[in-house]
Order: C-alpha cells, then sequence, then structure tokens
C-alpha cells in the first residue's frame, strides 16, 4: 500500500491593473504599473519603492508501506503582492524609471524559480530529500537577496540607465536560457 504525505510550505523573499488580485504569478506576459501598488508607503524609511515578491515552494512526498520515500514531487513559483506593495508619490524619482526597475525585480524573481526548479530536477527521491530541499531553498533564497542588493546598488535604483538596460539585457538572456524550467 502506498501512502501519500503532502507537506508544504514556502519562503518569502520581499524583495496592469491586475484587478483585485491579492498575489499575481510570474507571467512574461504581465507588465507591473504602479498603480499595482496598493499599499500604504513605509514614512519611516528612506526607500521609494517596495515591491513584494515570493517565491514559494511546495512539495508531496510519496512513501511505500514501509514509510520510506519512494518519489516526490515540487512546485516553485514567484508571484507579486499588489497589497504589500507600495511606492511613494511625491518622490523626485521619475515614476518611468522607477517602474521600468520595478518590473525586473520581479522578473529576479522569477529567474531565481526557474533556478531553483533546475536544482530541484537534478535531485532523487531518499531519505533526505526533506533535507535537501530545504538546504536548496536556504541557498536559492541568500544568492537570490544578494542579486536584488546587487541590481539596486549597480542601477542606483534604476537611474543610471546605462547600467538598468544592461541588467535588463542579462537578465532577460538568463530567463531565456533556463526557459526549458519555466512554468506554462
Amino acid at each position: 500500500m502506498i501512502k501519500n504525505l503532502i507537506i508544504a510550505f514556502s519562503i518569502i523573499l520581499l524583495h496592469s491593473n491586475l484587478s483585485n488580485k491579492d498575489k499575481v504569478k510570474w507571467d512574461g506576459s504581465v507588465k507591473l504599473e504602479l498603480t499595482d501598488y496598493r499599499a500604504e508607503p513605509n514614512w519611516e524609511i528612506t526607500n521609494v519603492v517596495h515591491t513584494a515578491t515570493r517565491i514559494s515552494l511546495g512539495y508531496a512526498l510519496k512513501k511505500n508501506s514501509k514509510g520510506e520515500i519512494i518519489d516526490f514531487t515540487a512546485q516553485v513559483n514567484s508571484y507579486f503582492y499588489p497589497n504589500k506593495s507600495w511606492y511613494k508619490k511625491s518622490s523626485d524619482v521619475p515614476l518611468k524609471d522607477l517602474i521600468i526597475h520595478e518590473r525586473l525585480h520581479f522578473d529576479i524573481a522569477e529567474l531565481y524559480s526557474r533556478i531553483f526548479r533546475k536544482r530541484i530536477s537534478e535531485l532523487k527521491p531518499n531519505k533526505n530529500i526533506v533535507n535537501q530541499l530545504t538546504k536548496l531553498n536556504d541557498s536559492i533564497g541568500k544568492i537570490f537577496r544578494k542579486r536584488h542588493q546587487l541590481y539596486d546598488f549597480e542601477t542606483n535604483g534604476g537611474l543610471t540607465k546605462k547600467i538598468q538596460k544592461q541588467w535588463e539585457d542579462d537578465i532577460e538572456r538568463e530567463l531565456i536560457e533556463l526557459s526549458e524550467y519555466a512554468v506554462n
């Protein structure tokens, strides 16, 4: 007798009018607009904008009658959260530049979802699979956060247009390279 055990957990990585959705799954055709940023700005910090994205991981384990893991499936998705995202309208940053920069944060979330999916595809069912998924989750999270920080630093929040364009091109290329790990 085969038993199925479903365990799901997710990580939050913070970094259109999309109707009234609470979350929006990444889709190459979705282009965020500042009207999608619905939360009240946090005036206590200097940030001009906050784009809330999340990479979620869910997985299911299949066990045999002895309780041994014989198979697993995993699902990774990237989301944007309009009700947790905000911008300061009184900012001196040009709004056109701001949204272009912020859209790429969502694309970076998808890039790391694809990297995550690729790494998961290389795993084999075993008794330590949950531990392996947890460690993978942690390592992807760390490099994801570092990449976001580097992006903001190098582009000066999108104000250094030449570097911003270079980042856009690089992320697009990387997404294409990992297109087999896109979710339809």
